[in-house]
């Protein structure tokens, strides 16, 4: 039987959403990343920065902050989400895992333990 990849996606979301699924500060597995991907969501950069970010199906990204705005890429790999911009990361690929924490998706935690980024679907 086939499953196309936006059905798997609602399955591994609606499981994800379910009591007995992981919990507040838990790490996100590659299937819980893939079923927030594509969408459009809120964004902070390093607790001060506004952002508001579409993620496409084709792995393209595009993201706005006041009057600016910037390109790039998203992909899963393993149980990391990697995103490149740009301008926002000099064309750098950033790979991190995501946890789930208090209400945000979090990543890229710096080593004072603080995240770097947080967002969530709009």
């Amino acid at each position: 039987m086939k499953i196309n990849r936006k059905a798997a996606a609602a399955i591994v979301l609606i499981a994800t959403s379910c009591p007995f699924a992981a919990q507040a500060d838990d790490k996100l597995s590659a299937g819980e990343i893939t079923a927030l991907f594509p969408g459009e969501f809120e964004a902070i950069w390093k607790g001060e920065h506004q952002a508001r970010i579409v993620a496409g199906t084709d792995g393209v990204m595009r993201g706005s902050s006041g009057i600016l705005s910037d390109s790039g890429r998203w992909s899963v790999d393993g149980d990391q989400l990697c995103v490149v911009f740009y301008w926002w990361t000099g064309n750098e690929p950033r790979c991190t895992e995501v946890v789930r924490q208090e209400g945000w998706y979090v990543g890229m935690i710096n080593s004072k333990g603080k995240a770097r980024v947080r967002f969530r679907p709009q």
